[in-house]
C-alpha cells in the first residue's frame, strides 16, 4: 500500500537518542589567527554598540562573535566566485577576507551557546543546536 503524503496518526513515544559526532576536517595552511582590524571592530560593533545578546538564549551575558557562514580557518579553502552565486547579497564584498570577519558573517552568542560540549554550535549538528532557541520552556533538552 503506498501513503505517498498520507498523514498517519499515530504518537511515538517520547526518547532519548544518544549520538556521538565524529568530525574531521581539514583545515588548509593559514596564518596564525590573530585579531583583524575588522574582526575588533565587527565585535565591538555587534555586542557594545548595537547590545546584541546571544542567539539562541538572548543573554547579554558572557557574549562572543561566532563565524557562522565561512569559518576563518577555512577561508583559504573557499571558492569567493562560488560562494557569491549562493549568497549574492554578500558580493558587495570585494574580497573573502573582508567578508569573513564582517558583521555579514558573524552571530552573537553566549559562551555555553558558542562552545560547550552539550550545548555549543561547535560541538552539535545544527538543526538539533539550532532548535535551542525555539524550545518550550518546560522541555528538558538534554
Amino acid at each position: 500500500m503506498k501513503t505517498s503524503g498520507a498523514h498517519i496518526n499515530s504518537i511515538v513515544k517520547g526518547q532519548l537518542r544518544k549520538l556521538t559526532l565524529s568530525i574531521a576536517v581539514y583545515y588548509p595552511e593559514h596564518e596564525r589567527r590573530t585579531t583583524s582590524p575588522e574582526f575588533a571592530h565587527t565585535r565591538h560593533q555587534m555586542i557594545d554598540v548595537e547590545r546584541k545578546v546571544c542567539e539562541i538564549c538572548g543573554t547579554p551575558q558572557k557574549l562572543e562573535v561566532h563565524h557562522f557562514y565561512i569559518e576563518w580557518s577555512l577561508t583559504n579553502a573557499v571558492d569567493w566566485e562560488k560562494f557569491k552565486v549562493d549568497y549574492p547579497q554578500f558580493a558587495h564584498y570585494n574580497t573573502i577576507e573582508k567578508f569573513v570577519d564582517s558583521p555579514d558573517n558573524m552571530m552573537i552568542l553566549c559562551q555555553d551557546h558558542h562552545r560547550h560540549k552539550d550545548k555549543g554550535i561547535h560541538c552539535m549538528d545544527f538543526p538539533e543546536w539550532r532548535i535551542q532557541k525555539y524550545l518550550k520552556a518546560d522541555f528538558k533538552y538534554q
